[in-house]
């Protein structure tokens, strides 16, 4: 089930909003799809490999199984190492997350896609850094992560924003931002000049939620 008002929040405050499949079954995951783009969305799908220790992304079941027409809908947000094979669908948008500033190879191999954009922790770039690499990898937005990524969901770090690193990107590129966002930060968000954000538990009422609200005499906001 979809939270419409976290929806309705991120239209307010003219942010796109993908929402997270990351934490669910399968078939909830398919079925979280189907429902995140009939209500406007899009689908964020985190695909971690072993060189992120902390985390499994989302299985590659899931995204086999995601239908063509859902496709444009999908934001694919690779998290993995120089090795890992990128024989996606073409999505809508694929986003290559950059650990190293030296080296944006995953960025300049990835899977064609409707946009191709990166994704950085911007604590570890330098303002250059993210200039050497958009002239270099030319890709259409940038991701700002304000959690670690690939770890276990934390509070978002908004300050991360105000890093120069992500000021410069911003000057450069369209941003998201990605990692512990919540509709209270959406109006924060517009104003730092973000475009998009990715929610997950937020955004999704599921049947453990629900029962838990049903305990306790209603659901939390």
């Amino acid at each position: 089930m979809i939270r419409q008002r976290v929806l309705d929040k991120a239209e307010f405050n003219r942010l796109d909003l993908s929402g997270s499949i990351l934490d669910l079954p399968v078939e909830d995951a398919l079925a979280m799809c189907d429902a995140l783009v009939a209500h406007g969305g899009r689908v964020h799908i985190d695909v971690i490999d072993e060189t992120y220790p902390r985390r499994i992304g989302v299985v590659d079941e899931v995204v086999r199984r995601i239908p063509r027409r859902l496709w444009d809908a999908v934001e694919l947000h690779l998290m993995v190492g120089p090795d890992q094979p990128l024989d996606y669908p073409r999505f809508g948008r694929v986003v290559a997350h950059l650990r190293d500033p030296r080296d944006p190879g995953l960025a300049e191999r990835l899977p064609l896609a409707g946009e191709r954009w990166i994704s950085l922790e911007p604590q570890l770039w330098q303002p250059e850094d993210v200039r050497t690499v958009v002239e270099t990898v030319r890709p259409d937005g940038i991701l700002i992560m304000l959690t670690p990524p690939a770890d276990a969901p934390t509070a978002a770090n908004l300050d991360r924003l105000l890093l120069p690193s992500a000021v410069e990107a911003r000057s450069l590129r369209p941003i998201g931002v990605d990692g512990g966002a919540r509709p209270e930060h959406f109006a924060h968000l517009a104003e730092l000049g973000v475009s998009s954000v990715v929610v997950g538990r937020a955004l999704f009422q599921t049947t453990k939620a629900r029962a838990t609200g049903a305990e306790q005499g209603g659901t939390s906001p």
